[in-house]
């Protein structure tokens, strides 16, 4: 044990004899480490594009197009590419909508890549969302004309009213105006409840802070000077003893 608690002193008596070459060498780990930053994180500026997409419904359940298909595609370039990077697309949880992130040194190539993906899959969910909408329509029109002959039947039934088979007439006229009129205000809801994409947050750059890495370098630096230092002061005293 007192072996040990000797060779323990030694080791303190031994670095703290060195402490300038530590010290010196923990400095120029700093040095060097912020001679890096200055150097290949300062001034390579780093950008960060993001936009935020609000997906639509064809109907109350049913999206314009599935969340997960949707982040694949635009991942896979289907909807547009970041020829200097890759597109990063995300869907918060619990929500319907996409926020698309690019990186890169270029902010108006970023910017430009963003409203091209943006601008794509607005396009091509809009081409679905009238697509539904003309279904609907014309379902409506259709039905529109289908209850205003019943109307003007049931009209021209009433002027005549004398016979009870005419009465049976008008009963089932009035039913089937009821139906009809039931069919068009449910399309009529469909109609309200269908939602179109939008861009929620338009596209917008900024320069990504590299603070967090440069502190990291630096730190690195110290550590490694520290630990070099510490090693050389070992390295001296097996030297001059051996030698």
């Amino acid at each position: 044990m007192d072996e040990k608690e000797v060779d323990l002193r030694d080791y303190i008596k031994l670095i703290f004899g060195n402490k300038k070459l530590i010290f010196g060498l923990f400095l120029l780990g700093i040095i060097i480490a912020a001679g890096f930053n200055y150097a290949f994180i300062s001034k390579n500026k780093v950008y960060e594009g993001k936009i935020l997409l609000e997906i639509g419904y064809k109907n109350k359940l049913e999206l314009v197009e599935q969340l997960e298909q949707l982040l694949e595609k635009i991942e896979q370039g289907v909807y547009g590419i970041y020829a200097d990077g890759k597109i990063i697309a995300s869907n918060p949880i619990k929500t319907n909508l996409i926020e698309i992130k690019i990186e890169g040194s270029d902010s108006g190539e970023i910017k430009s890549a963003l409203d091209e993906v943006s601008g794509a899959i607005l396009n091509a969910h809009n081409k679905k969302i009238n697509a539904k909408k003309e279904i609907l329509e014309s379902e409506t029109n259709k039905i529109q004309i289908k209850i205003d002959l019943l109307g003007q039947e049931e009209k021209n039934i009433e002027l005549e009213m004398k016979t009870s088979s005419q009465q049976l007439i008008l009963f089932l006229l009035k039913n089937d105006l009821r139906a009809e009129g039931q069919q068009l205000n449910k399309f009529k809801e469909e109609m309200t409840d269908i939602q179109p994409t939008e861009i929620i947050s338009f596209s917008t750059v900024a320069e990504k802070s590299l603070n967090r890495k440069s502190l990291l370098n630096v730190v690195i630096g110290g550590i490694s000077g520290l630990f070099t230092g510490i090693f050389l002061a070992f390295l001296l005293a097996w030297w001059r003893k051996s030698y």
